[in-house]
Order: C-alpha cells, then structure tokens, then sequence
C-alpha cells in the first residue's frame, strides 16, 4: 500500500529554463560548483512543418516508489521518511557511491559540504519545509513550475493534463496533449 505524503508537481509548460531553481537550490543547501539536486533539461524538437520547438524539464530526485538507491546502500544511510520522501542520513552516509550507481536518473551526487563528503540529493528541502517556507525551487521559479501538494491537490492539477508520474515527482503538461491529437 502506497503511503500518503507529499509530492512536487512541476508544470512543463511554465519552465523556460532560466534555471533559477538550480541555482537557489545550490545557495540553500550549500553546494559546491559542478554537481547539483536540479538539471534543467533542454529538449528541441521539430513539428510537421520544420519549426524548432524547445522544452525545458527539471529533473531533480523523484523520490521513488522502489527506491534503487535505499536498495544499493550497504548501511542503511537512505531511508523513506514519514511524507513518503527519500532521504539520506548524512551521519550513517560513508560516501561509498553506490547509490550513485544504483540511481538510474542521476539525481544523487557525492558532494563536498563543510568539509565532509557525502551522498546527496533533493529532499524538497526539508529544513525549509519544517520552518514553513516552501522549497527553495519551488519559492524562487520565476515561471511558478513547481508546487509542492498532498495528493488530492496533485489529483486536481494532474485532471484534464498529460501527466507523468514517478515516485513522489509529477510532470504535467496542456501542451503535450495537444501535441497529442496533432499527432493521431
């Protein structure tokens, strides 16, 4: 059974890869130049009659449903928290780079903050959320992309949309089913 909790909803549409949430990101947890928690992603695309098309895709942790990474990690660091997030105990982390591996999106780093190495990874900003500030991502998108929900909030934004799913991350989109009854 599927535990309720929170999950981020990011509207493709309003993204147009300014990168502002990467950035924040990087400022709010500390994080050194080079590795991050977000990669805005550029797609180009071609239609029917030539014209380059370009979206813009955040990709950050999605907070499995069948975590690889809490599999792979040989000391129990990376564990699902009481909102159905994954997380990592940087105390019991020992930087051995197997979750690395094991995450087929990419999303966890081995990175060095004050001065101790450790996996991480987007948590959607815990501290930030217990102080009832929403994620940095989600505060400074200058398109308002991102929106952290419970389900029945994601249900409603997810109604009538393309949407994408994985984990706890939740893509949507009114222009991909448009792009969809062109295509049939």
């Amino acid at each position: 059974m599927e535990q309720q909790g929170l999950y981020m909803v990011i509207d493709i549409d309003k993204c147009w890869g300014c990168k502002a949430c990467q950035v924040a990101c990087k400022q709010e947890h500390g994080i050194p130049e080079g590795s991050g928690n977000i990669d805005v992603i550029r797609i180009e695309q071609r239609d029917e009659y030539n014209n380059l098309h370009c979206d813009y895709v955040p990709v950050l942790c999605n907070h499995c449903d069948s975590p690889e990474c809490m599999e792979a990690c040989p000391v129990g660091a990376i564990y699902r928290d009481d909102e159905g997030l994954v997380s990592i105990d940087r105390c019991l982390c020992i930087a051995c780079g197997t979750c690395v591996e094991a995450c087929p999106y990419g999303c966890i780093h081995i990175t060095t903050i004050d001065g101790e190495e450790k996996a991480t990874k987007c948590d959607l900003c815990r501290d930030r959320r217990k102080r009832n500030f929403l994620p940095s991502c989600e505060q400074h998108c200058m398109g308002k992309a991102y929106e952290t929900c419970d389900e029945q909030r994601m249900e409603n934004l997810t109604k009538d949309r393309y949407n994408y799913r994985v984990g706890r991350i939740v893509y949507i989109s009114r222009k991909l089913i448009e792009l969809g009854k062109n295509c049939g």
